[in-house]
């Protein structure tokens, strides 16, 4: 049975966390993932996915912890009444959150102290933005379990639609977004060892 790590505290987690058993997976929760001591039990777990829920902003810590043990992750929160899915991280393979938050400076240069306000804390949106994230998060996990399912990864499904990107789902508009999340020139998220100091919000 696949293990998945659902790693945070909020509405979501606690949405997520009575739906992925359905999934047929072995669920860890962590509601406090940026503890050394919760990073220890990730590590040892060796997760297929690890789930980043409901905080605004993934602390520069845990990203880096994620990529330097190589563990596929997924985010997902709200921001605005909108739900938020992706990044999907494959390290090694895809663009890191951090590569996003990279971006986000480039087009804002307050960008760094307004994530720095954010750190630690957990939006808040309706229980319909609530269960559409993670409803979606769902069908990504889904795919991510379908690929390690499958003998050579070869065949359908295709790839998440959150693999390096970003899903803005709004509920009200009955509209779904998607940003695609380049790898960043500055970071080094591909050599296993990304620098720069910052907090990870794509």
């Amino acid at each position: 049975m696949p293990a998945v790590a659902l790693a945070g505290r909020g509405p979501l987690a606690d949405v997520l966390a009575g739906a992925l058993p359905d999934l047929g997976v072995r669920l860890t929760q962590f509601t406090t993932p940026n503890q050394q001591r919760s990073q220890g039990c990730i590590a040892r777990t060796r997760p297929l996915l690890v789930v980043l829920t409901d905080s605004a902003l993934v602390s520069p810590v845990l990203n880096d912890f994620l990529i330097r043990e190589q563990l596929p992750h997924l985010a997902v929160r709200v921001r605005d009444g909108r739900g938020l899915v992706g990044p999907l991280v494959l390290p090694g393979a895809t663009s890191c959150l951090r590569c996003a938050d990279l971006y986000r400076a480039d087009r804002d240069p307050e960008w760094p102290h307004i994530a720095a306000q954010l750190t630690g804390s957990v939006p808040h949106a309706s229980p319909a933005t609530v269960h559409a994230a993670a409803g979606y998060a769902l069908s990504q996990v889904e795919l991510v379990l379908a690929a390690a399912r499958r003998p050579n990864n070869t065949g359908p499904p295709g790839p998440p639609a959150t693999l390096g990107a970003t899903v803005e789902i709004d509920p009200l508009m009955v509209t779904m977004t998607t940003r695609d999340w380049p790898r960043h020139p500055l970071c080094a998220c591909w050599t296993g060892s990304p620098d720069g100091a910052g907090n990870s919000a794509a």
